[in-house]
């Protein structure tokens, strides 16, 4: 865990929970505003699957038990600074949630959420999708959501669908949420688990890529779920512009949206028909956009509120400042070092499923070692039509299945014939791991680390040293299984039994 020492170079008062905290680094105050118990954490799950219209082909306890709701939640509104490329150093807010009975290191996870009109629709403020965050605290993660610029607490347009903004807004509540460890009594551990759906697709990409190409040595992504995104805006999303589409009102909202990020779009300030005149020369914040979406009646082809002349130029030129633009905010063409799992269903109406094939396809070419890809549609064809919402719940539990395969355990992980405690540190690791046995765990023992295809990377055999270092500098970033099995003990007082321990190990 990466201490905050920092913080010794600015001088503050003693917080309490909910005091107002001048600027240390990203942290300006937090409070609580949510508190459920194990029984309120399952009526939470059930109420954000029922409240997005899906009728799973699983029992209650069958969810209950993927999902592994265990733990009371407090569910915290964060106020941090972050930094808007046009306005300068701003106030953010998000929601943080975190189990109140585990006293180990937790593991992060962020959740990115979906679009919202409405500037209070957003997880500190209690959204439906707060409850993603509540679901993954409940079973031992640390969960951090931010609202994005310009939405929640937080001043100016909202910047939809850029990448840049979603990324640092990510970034800077990360960094404001270790700031709070001291004061809440919790420890966050360097292992991020990254996810978001639909817009919070597009963010989390956006974050994920951001950390593992600018910001590696200060966090580390264990793995990254982003879910029904629109990785590909340009290459595959922008087609819905120019025909019928079930969310017409996405198109005024991505390019005022970009309009207040991109100098170079000023020229493209006026550029709405006379009936939608509301939209021109716009210079407001995102509830003066949202007064005016309630305003307008929004027609199915999104096209057709745009000037013919400016159709006429975009389609002429290739390098079109908003072409430029759009692609600019891609995120699907890079090398992802973490394992990555891309899921959404093929009847999604609004996010296109080819986003992710594109995503998948460029992963691979690019040479990413780790890359999953599930159809939801395929997977259960038996369900009926999944669109963009009905979506939801299967990304969500194979999201959590999938981010629970890599997690290290909480604490210490002693699997096998009532093996005393084994330690293994750090996790993650750079350069060495230490195993320290318990005495009677054996007087031989065989130590082997495999990576996620299967594949023996170390062996190494051991007779009467009860801890054993392993030189891991050699290998590449990733997950592993640590594996240590005894011949038998021949002591005295120890068991003659077999005895095996395994672990996840991160290596970074």
């Amino acid at each position: 865990m990466r201490q905050l020492s920092i913080l010794i170079c600015t001088l503050f008062v003693g917080l309490l929970l909910g005091q107002t905290i001048v600027k240390a680094q990203q942290l300006i105050s937090y409070e609580l505003i949510a508190s459920y118990d194990k029984e309120g954490m399952e009526t939470v799950l059930f109420d954000f699957l029922g409240g997005i219209g899906d009728d799973l082909p699983l029992s209650e306890d069958q969810i209950i038990e993927m999902m592994n709701i265990t733990h009371p939640v407090d569910v915290y509104r964060v106020l941090y600074n972050t930094e808007h490329p046009i306005l300068g150093t701003i106030q953010a807010s998000g929601a943080f949630s975190m189990p109140t009975t585990l006293d180990c290191a937790l593991p992060v996870a962020v959740y990115q959420h979906g679009t919202t009109f409405n500037r209070t629709g957003v997880p500190s403020f209690l959204s439906i999708e707060h409850n993603i965050g509540a679901i993954l605290s409940s079973s031992g993660y640390a969960s951090v959501l931010p609202d994005y610029m310009g939405l929640g607490d937080s001043e100016g347009m909202h910047p939809y669908v850029h990448a840049g903004t979603q990324a640092q807004a990510g970034v800077d509540m990360l960094r404001a949420v270790r700031e709070m460890q001291e004061q809440l009594n919790y420890e966050l551990r360097n292992e991020l688990f990254i996810c978001g759906y639909s817009q919070g697709g597009h963010a989390s990409m956006a974050l994920f890529k951001e950390i593992e190409t600018n910001l590696a040595d200060e966090f580390f992504v264990a793995g990254a779920s982003p879910m029904s995104g629109p990785y590909a805006v340009f290459d595959v999303q922008e087609q819905v512009m120019w025909q019928d589409y079930s969310s017409p009102a996405y198109l005024p909202y991505l390019l005022i949206g970009y309009q207040s990020i991109y100098p170079q779009l000023a020229d493209y300030s006026n550029i709405w028909k006379p009936e939608f005149d509301h939209f021109n020369n716009f210079t407001g914040d995102s509830d003066d956009f949202f007064e005016i979406l309630n305003l307008v009646e929004i027609p199915d082809n999104p096209s057709t509120m745009i000037k013919q002349e400016f159709i006429d130029e975009y389609d002429a030129d290739d390098n079109h400042p908003l072409k430029v633009v759009l692609r600019e905010n891609e995120n699907h063409d890079w090398v992802p070092s973490a394992p990555v799992l891309l899921s959404g269903c093929c009847d999604d109406e609004q996010v296109l499923y080819e986003n992710a094939i594109v995503a998948e396809e460029t992963f691979n070419e690019n040479g990413a070692a780790d890359v999953a890809r599930i159809d939801f549609c395929t997977l259960f064809g038996n369900t009926g039509f999944l669109g963009h919402n009905g979506c939801v719940p299967y990304c969500l539990l194979w999201t959590k299945n999938f981010f629970d395969d890599i997690a290290a355990d909480c604490g210490v992980s002693t699997e096998a014939l009532g093996s005393p405690s084994v330690f293994t540190y750090p996790n993650p690791a750079t350069e060495q791991v230490t195993v320290i046995l318990p005495i009677d765990f054996g007087s031989k023992y065989s130590v082997t680390l495999t990576d996620v295809a299967g594949r023996m990377v170390l062996s190494q055999d051991c007779e009467a040293i009860p801890q054993i270092e392993l030189d891991v500098r050699k290998l590449s970033t990733g997950t592993y299984v640590l594996q240590v099995v005894s011949e038998g003990s021949s002591y005295d007082y120890g068991s003659t039994e077999q005895r095996v321990y395994q672990e996840k190990l991160l290596i970074k």
